[in-house]
């Protein structure tokens, strides 16, 4: 029974910042147990543990993994937050060069999310295209480099 707690609070804990005090409080168990569970979970492809973004030239605030939902394909995905609360959601690096995304529950986001991509700039990697994940129907070009991104189509 506080095994099955212990799921329903990674599910409803995706793509929040790993607290086992928060996974254990949930299951009634210990954080040791709920970190070692966890640890299982992600062995066995259950979970997976997005890994934030770290870069000499960057400073980052944390180096605490989000929580998401296995996939079965694999990409070297990070995220990035800085001690003024700057957040980009998800990196996707590719041959020396990243992608921002962030991810959106509205139809509509403001635009203006893509500027924090600028960070980016600051590093050795050539910033590529990115954009908006979110409710929107269709592609739809932000600027030069982004766009809205249909959740359906990930």
């Amino acid at each position: 029974m506080q095994f099955r707690k212990s799921l329903n609070a990674c599910a409803a804990l995706t793509a929040e910042q790993v607290n086992y005090k928060t996974l254990a409080d949930a299951a009634e168990i210990s954080q040791p147990t709920a970190k070692e569970w966890l640890r299982l979970l992600q062995g066995l492809g259950i979970v997976y543990l997005l890994q934030p973004f770290s870069n000499n030239e960057l400073k980052w605030l944390t180096k605490t993994p989000k929580l998401y939902s296995y996939s079965r394909d694999k990409a070297n995905l990070t995220y990035y937050r800085d001690s003024n609360a700057k957040e980009i959601d998800v990196i996707v690096e590719e041959n020396g060069r990243v992608h921002p995304l962030e991810i959106k529950k509205s139809a509509n986001p403001d635009r203006r999310e893509v500027r924090k991509y600028e960070l980016l700039d600051k590093t050795a990697f050539e910033r590529g295209s990115g954009g908006i994940v979110c409710m929107c129907e269709e592609v739809m070009p932000i600027d030069e480099k982004n766009c809205f991104i249909p959740c359906n189509l990930i």
